[in-house]
């Protein structure tokens, strides 16, 4: 890599990189790299058993062009995370509509997206009593997660 203390420059598929590699050049190439590239190139798979909840994390500047039945949507999502399904049933609108506006959403990186874990519907959680039910319903308000 190095002669005479110089550096050798390197040509790769993506761009130009000198030995040693320089941050500015490193930076440069994956600016340059389009932002589904990489995602799609890792071939990721979504994890079983998980449910995704959002939460809006702050109103888009132009939701007033938005279509008028998104604005239940994100009025919905401001304060609690919920799953898809249960979105589309509260707003009354497709899962096909929501999903549109979640994915603006997420475009516009204003969601916070929570992984839950699904029980399987034949087992049902054990209900607490007493103290602990008032304990578990005094957390859910104050917005602590179990």
């Amino acid at each position: 890599p190095w002669h005479g203390g110089q550096c050798r420059r390197m040509r790769s598929i993506d761009g130009e990189f000198s030995q040693p590699l320089r941050v500015s050049e490193v930076l440069a190439v994956l600016s340059e790299m389009p932002t589904g590239a990489a995602a799609s190139s890792r071939g990721r798979s979504e994890p079983h058993g998980v449910e995704w909840r959002f939460r809006l994390r702050a109103w888009p500047l132009e939701f007033d062009q938005w279509p008028r039945e998104w604005c239940r949507i994100l009025a919905d999502i401001t304060r609690q995370a919920r799953p898809l399904a249960e979105i589309a049933s509260r707003v009354d609108l497709a899962p096909s509509e929501v999903e549109r506006c979640i994915v603006q959403l997420t475009r516009l990186d204003l969601l916070d997206r929570l992984a839950e874990r699904r029980t399987p519907s034949g087992v049902a959680a054990a209900a607490p009593r007493g103290w602990r039910d008032l304990a578990t319903r005094v957390g859910q308000i104050l917005g602590f997660a179990r």
